[in-house]
């Protein structure tokens, strides 16, 4: 007896699914590193905090786009 029941129909169609979810993230973080590009260009600028926040920033984005690469 088969452990397993998808066919491969499903598993395309969860893989298609999961691809453009992986697709939307990556928009999504790109659109956000922006904004945040954008506000630390014009509207906030400290001696420290701006730039901390920019550099963690910019780590928490290719930490989280190398997690949705797998």
């Amino acid at each position: 007896m088969a452990d397993f029941g998808a066919s491969y129909g499903e598993m395309e169609q969860v893989a298609s699914s999961l691809s453009q979810a992986r697709d939307d993230i990556q928009g999504q973080l790109d659109t956000l590193k922006s904004q945040v590009d954008t506000l630390l260009g014009d509207d906030f600028k400290t001696q420290h905090a701006s730039g901390k926040f920019g550099e963690g920033y910019g780590e928490l984005t290719t930490g989280l786009k190398s997690a949705v690469d797998g």
